[in-house]
């Protein structure tokens, strides 16, 4: 699979998770993979909250609007932009 970051093609990498077996055959179950998927979904969705926070109390509102319109125009993906700030961030 291939995903497109910033006009980008990538590669997609896969991982395995570990999910805790909510029965004593250790077979994990649909309900203990939805768990996981929930758990990582809050976080992310924390994470976010916490992020416009910060920008309505740093009074940044009208900048991220403006932004978002930009990553709108440019048909850019959120998240991956997310990703490659990150990556080059942590290689500075």
């Amino acid at each position: 699979m291939e995903k497109e970051i910033k006009g980008k093609v990538k590669e997609t990498s896969f991982t395995t998770i570990q999910i805790e077996c909510s029965n004593a055959h250790s077979i994990p179950l649909f309900k203990d993979y939805l768990k996981v998927i929930q758990e990582h979904f809050d976080i992310k969705k924390n994470a976010k909250n916490t992020a416009y926070a910060f920008i309505l109390s740093k009074g940044l509102f009208n900048d991220f609007k403006d932004f978002s319109k930009e990553v709108r125009k440019a048909n850019l993906n959120p998240d991956a932009l997310c990703l490659d700030i990150l990556e080059t961030t942590n290689q500075n």
